[in-house]
């Protein structure tokens, strides 16, 4: 049992920590397998007991995963703070070509005076 969550654990850190997606497909693809580790390695979890004795090599694996989970939730934030910025920089493209499209669509915000009654 512990040993099949350390192998799952394992190829969960070794996709996360392979290269970057490239391109939208790429994204939809990486999230599905990385999805589909989590629903196994989440399966493989409920079924480890939560208390009990394990030997020696089941402890160590036990060190190993949590060192690998460390990795695998750094990595994760990393891409998705990366993705983030992705989106928010394609918003703030979207508005420039609008803009460039249309420019008197809005209200100009230069070029205005206010006059001030003393």
């Amino acid at each position: 049992m512990i040993n099949a969550l350390y192998e799952e654990t394992k190829q969960l850190h070794d996709l996360v920590t392979g290269s970057d997606p490239q391109g939208e497909v790429d994204r939809e693809a990486y999230l599905e397998r990385v999805n589909e580790h989590l629903t196994r390695r989440d399966a493989l979890l409920a079924e480890v007991p939560s208390s009990g004795t394990f030997t020696a090599e089941e402890q160590k694996l036990g060190e190993e995963m949590t060192k690998m989970n460390q990795v695998i939730d750094a990595r994760m934030e990393n891409v998705l703070e990366r993705w983030k910025k992705d989106v928010q920089q394609l918003k703030a493209k979207k508005q420039s070509n609008k803009l460039y499209q249309n420019p008197y669509a809005e209200p100009a915000s230069d070029g205005v005076f206010f006059d001030q009654k003393n």
